[in-house]
């Protein structure tokens, strides 16, 4: 795939990997701050929401608890009419028509006593979640600040660097031969590091031993190689060094 390649591209590579490395040092710094930020963001928005709702909530049952007592307190003064109407029937069937009459509204209003308290308790029920989602949200606007501080001075000590390494590499990939960079940046994105050296006879990327014979083509780079295992592209070798111990001399006996 990648005989055609030239040399150059094999140091331009390195000089990526290098932009890559530093940039990723970079990011490695801010750890997964933005992800928390974005995630305590939605929860925030979440949270937010349920706060919304509940107070809606609440109004809704504190305007059918006062629409209740308004009923009550109408049903209440037709009592009071009905009574003095039963006072004044004339005849046995008027009295009997009215005195249905006043059981049924008294009958009304002890149904309507009854949502009251049931209402009530959903508002309270309202108001222990209103608390609880406030308290979620105070610990959640501190987390997110303290998080967003951090980022703040991560950026500023490195967004100047971060941006200059963002322009070198646009550079480099531009000079890149296509076919390298896009298979640079496939194992990339799934690996981390698209490209490796072999120290110690090992790929520095899955650490499995490389043959001899591979090793030496990748030293004398005639073409790209990558490994068998993880796909990384090999862009050196760098050798175990051997120390050589030295024979020690015998001093010679001295003859007499």
């Amino acid at each position: 795939m990648f005989d055609a390649i030239q040399k150059e591209s094999l140091s331009h590579l390195r000089l990526l990997e290098e932009i890559d490395a530093q940039y990723d040092a970079i990011q490695e710094e801010k750890g997964d701050l933005p992800q928390q930020i974005a995630v305590l963001t939605k929860t925030m928005e979440n949270l937010r929401q349920t706060l919304l709702s509940e107070q809606k909530n609440s109004q809704t049952l504190r305007d059918l608890v006062d629409q209740v007592r308004k009923n009550v307190k109408e049903l209440e003064g037709r009592v009071e009419f009905q009574q003095e109407a039963l006072q004044k029937a004339k005849d046995d069937a008027s009295y009997e028509e009215i005195s249905e009459e006043l059981e049924i509204t008294k009958l009304d209003i002890k149904l309507l006593r009854r949502k009251i308290p049931e209402n009530l308790q959903k508002i309270r029920k309202a108001e222990a979640t209103m608390d609880e989602v406030k308290k979620s949200i105070f610990i959640k606007e501190n987390a997110l600040r303290s998080h967003q501080e951090k980022l703040k001075e991560i950026t500023q000590v490195h967004g100047e660097a971060q941006e200059k390494l963002s322009q070198e590499r646009k550079k480099m990939a531009e000079k890149m031969d296509p076919i390298l960079y896009a298979y640079y940046e496939r194992v990339r994105s799934v690996k981390e590091r698209g490209a490796v050296k072999i120290i110690d006879n090992a790929c520095q990327g899955c650490f499995l031993v490389v043959p001899a014979q591979k090793q030496l083509d990748v030293s004398l780079e005639k073409s790209v190689y990558t490994c068998e295992n993880c796909g990384r592209i090999f862009m050196g070798v760098i050798r175990p060094v051997v120390e050589v111990k030295k024979k020690k001399i015998r001093p010679r006996a001295s003859r007499a």
